[in-house]
């Protein structure tokens, strides 16, 4: 096999993967084993990298996951014979990730092009809430995928499918083995298969949350614990009972009313009496940002107590908006905490009401109520903006009574406007571009984090854009209740592109899309672009003396509810004038929007790139 079928553009392509879970007595209670083999045929290059895997393994203080066993080869067809390489496992190494994960790695031996590689692992786990997933779809093509669950009656799952409505084959019958024994009881065991066949690789591209939401996989979630001495316990509930349970969670409830104290503390330090509403909240949630800072991790608990978190004046995610909710509840504006998914995490799914799908804590503000979000661990937002990592869609607003889901997408236009003054030096084939670019909103924030007021980030920038002289830095960043604007200015110079006796300029240089980002022929999941935004583009010319103008790109106008595309160029005098906008007015596009909105890149990328072409005289 030299190719795949059905996609000859694919580097690799997963001929068989079948994994198998099943519960094992150890000491008295269960671990789960899981036990996976998969053989991947390498069709490219740029497809050896497959033979590196990664198997993540969890942990909670001394207790963790392991491989029990590793064992693998690589198969080559060389000079008329089957060579076969075994992988040495005494080569994995385990490499820490974070508190709670780590990673086995291996890499399998003499992968080359036209390699068939196959490796088994056995892996072993005591965590019951960690029965394995399993992802039918991978980003090459599979030709078979199978995954057999043996359950006990102790332990009741919940089975989540996603990128998918069906199972090519599924089937669940009783155990033909004798059984087992636990506590004096007998039980029986049921196996589950699924299997799916021939599916097509799933190739990621931009404005998607988590790949892990639309490919096809299969995901169980521990519902219910069944005791031997008839005890159960139900993991999954109600929304309603989910918030009673965070409320009354010390790291949760109990934090947020042990932060009342000390915000009444800071409250009376502050001079807020007779302030309208708004100007409070800008104030308390500047207050909270300036003062407290945030230790970079994302969490919906806390990891310490309210006293450790002001001595030390910093904190995860749920410290930082859990205080912040207090204080201004304190100061007698409404405000509740709200449980979300950040983008990576995945979304969330309100059919099942499982806290482990939350990841974040923000907080929720009512005026007149009408709802804000706020987030105090960014200082580079405004008090009403929360970061573009949280907004994935609706998060769960915490509160006594009532269940309330929020939306996160923000609708609001964010704006961008570039505009350029170009001299050209044919003598020297170098141009001279006079930048000026104004920012509102999230393109405020991203060019407040790229570069912030660091004149150094800037060059550094354009340097790798291949400018050069970049001179006469002005920088303004505006950040206020009723401001949010990222102004700068500066020039510098570029080599000009020549043919000839001819000059070829892109009016709009290295300021636009040089590319599509959407690929696919066909796209089956939401195009997430997180915010609605605007790109405004302008640039005056000034015609070289002793050149002409012979070619210039043809004028694009459109504008639909959902999108708008302008682009114009003409010649007045010795200057060539040139302007161009677009914009995406919703944050998220449905799958059917798909090929039009991939029509619109490509008309941005083809039509505001094309260039005007000068002659000498």
């Amino acid at each position: 096999m030299t190719s795949c079928p059905g996609d000859t553009g694919a580097e690799a392509y997963v001929l068989s993967d079948v994994g198998y879970s099943r519960f094992v007595t150890r000491d008295g209670s269960f671990n789960i084993i899981f036990e996976r083999t998969t053989r991947i045929k390498i069709l490219k290059a740029s497809g050896t990298g497959w033979g590196d895997v990664l198997i993540p393994l969890y942990r909670e203080g001394n207790i963790f996951e392991t491989i029990v066993s590793l064992k693998g080869k690589t198969i080559n067809f060389e000079n008329g014979q089957l060579i076969t390489t075994e992988l040495d496992p005494s080569k994995a190494i385990i490499e820490k990730k974070d508190d709670e994960y780590s990673l086995k790695k291996f890499s399998m031996p003499q992968v080359k092009v036209g390699s068939v590689i196959e490796y088994t692992y056995v892996f072993e786990t005591p965590y019951m809430f960690n029965l394995p997933s399993w992802f039918f779809q991978w980003a090459i093509p599979v030709k078979y995928s199978e995954y057999r669950v043996s359950m006990i009656p102790f332990y009741e799952y919940t089975f989540i499918l996603k990128g998918s409505d069906k199972f090519d084959y599924q089937t669940s019958k009783q155990s033909s083995s004798l059984g087992g024994s636990i506590a004096g009881i007998n039980y029986q065991e049921m196996v589950h298969t699924y299997i799916m066949k021939d599916l097509k690789a799933f190739r990621d591209e931009a404005f998607i949350t988590s790949s892990r939401d639309y490919m096809v996989s299969l995901n169980f979630q521990l519902s219910q614990i069944n005791n031997p001495d008839g005890g159960v316990r139900k993991l999954m509930t109600t929304w309603s009972e989910m918030q009673k349970e965070l409320l009354h969670n010390e790291f949760f409830g109990k934090f947020l009313k042990n932060c009342a104290s000390p915000s009444r503390e800071f409250l009376s330090l502050m001079n807020l009496k007779d302030k309208p509403e708004l100007e409070k909240i800008n104030e308390i949630v500047g207050f909270v940002k300036s003062n407290f800072a945030w230790d970079e991790e994302k969490s919906k608990y806390s990891d310490q107590s309210v006293r450790e978190f002001i001595k030390l004046r910093s904190g995860n995610s749920a410290e930082m908006n859990l205080f912040l909710v207090a204080m201004l509840r304190e100061a007698g504006i409404e405000a509740d905490p709200v449980i979300l998914s950040t983008r990576d995490h995945g979304k969330i799914y309100t059919d099942f009401p499982f806290q482990h799908f939350f990841n974040y804590t923000i907080c929720l503000v009512r005026i007149n109520g009408n709802p804000l979000l706020a987030d105090a661990t960014s200082r580079l937002l405004t008090f009403n903006k929360i970061p573009p990592y949280c907004m994935n869609d609706r998060g769960l607003v915490v509160k006594k009574e009532g269940v309330e889901w929020v939306m996160l997408n923000d609708q609001s236009l964010s704006v961008k406007d570039t505009r350029m003054l170009i001299t050209i030096d044919p003598e020297r084939k170098n141009l001279h571009a006079k930048f000026t670019i104004r920012a509102q909103d999230y393109d405020a924030h991203n060019l407040r984090r790229n570069i912030g007021s660091e004149e150094e980030a800037l060059k550094k920038d354009y340097l790798e854009e291949g400018y050069s002289e970049i001179d006469s830095i002005f920088i303004k960043d505006t950040m206020s209740m009723s401001r949010n604007e990222y102004f700068l200015r500066f020039v510098a110079d570029k080599e000009v592109e020549t043919a000839g006796d001819l000059i070829l300029i892109a009016p709009f240089l290295t300021e636009v899309l040089s590319e599509n980002p959407l690929k696919q022929a066909e796209r089956t999941y939401p195009v997430d672009m997180v915010y609605p935004e605007k790109k405004n583009y302008s640039c005056v010319i000034l015609i070289p003396e002793g050149y002409r103008v012979t070619e210039v790109p043809n004028a694009i106008s459109y504008d639909t509810p959902a999108y708008a595309v302008k682009y114009d160029a003409s010649i007045s005098g010795n200057l060539i004038v040139v302007s161009g906008s677009y914009s995406f007015k919703k944050s998220v596009y449905e799958p059917g929007d798909y090929k039009i909105l991939k029509f619109v890149f490509s008309e941005i990328v083809k039509g505001f790139n094309k260039k005007i072409v000068l002659q000498k005289a």
